[in-house]
């Protein structure tokens, strides 16, 4: 599958976002599936930051 995003791309989670709730929560499956399709986007370029 080609990829549809280069390193100009850019998502920020803010605490409201659904993945970022999950985790907490106790729910890493459903931060996982949220994510998937950004992974999937993103690819290996897809990073984990915080601030």
């Amino acid at each position: 599958m080609p990829l549809h995003a280069d390193e100009d791309l850019a998502v920020i989670l803010g605490p409201s976002a659904a993945p970022v709730r999950a985790q907490p929560a106790g729910r890493p499956d459903i931060a996982e599936l949220v994510l998937a399709p950004w992974r999937e986007l993103a690819g290996d370029r897809m990073r984990r930051g915080r601030s």
